[in-house]
């Protein structure tokens, strides 16, 4: 009988503490699966912003190539030139979206969405002062890291007899051969 009750086993203050132990590396662990997890999300949804701003920017890129006129202007001037014809086209700010259409309203769609990057989209189209021939397209999304910014030279374009009419502007109006 004494050698039953001899037996040795764990006591209470050992089990406790083992616990705490396992407790304490438990919550570690979960501390650094939950960071990483917002981590690899935050980079996630930056690379998918920017994938969605330097395709409207390609597009815009696109859309112009080979232009025959271009012009910096408000969105107001392309409400009073929508009678230009179809050989014009459009990209503009409208409601917090980047459009792009024809002046004759056959073909509209929207370029950037907000809704795409839940967030403000800021652009301008300007003339850069070093180069004149340059249109600089800057793209501005605050809760980016910082905005992109896009440079087309027209002297490289199939047209060299562009002029880049305005200083700044919400919008674009460019008419392709």
């Amino acid at each position: 009988m004494k050698k039953l009750l001899n037996k040795s086993g764990y006591t209470l203050i050992e089990i406790i503490i083992s616990m705490s132990i396992f407790s304490v590396a438990l919550v570690m662990i979960t501390g650094f699966y939950i960071n990483f997890t917002k981590f690899h999300n935050n980079i996630e949804t930056n690379s998918i912003q920017n994938t969605h701003i330097i395709n409207a920017l390609n597009y815009i890129k696109y859309s112009i190539d080979e232009t025959t006129y271009l012009q910096i202007v408000s969105k107001e001037e392309v409400e009073k030139n929508k009678n230009k014809g179809s050989d014009y086209g459009y990209i503009m700010l409208d409601n917090g979206n980047i459009v792009s259409g024809r002046l004759d309203d056959s073909d509209n769609s929207i370029i950037l969405s907000e809704n795409d990057l839940k967030s403000k989209i800021n652009i301008k189209f300007k003339k850069n002062n070093q180069s004149p021939s340059d249109l600089i397209i800057e793209l501005l999304v605050p809760e980016a890291s910082n905005q992109l910014v896009s440079y087309i030279n027209m002297q490289n374009m199939q047209y060299n007899n562009i002029q880049i009419q305005g200083d700044e502007g919400v919008a674009i109006i460019y008419k392709k051969e």
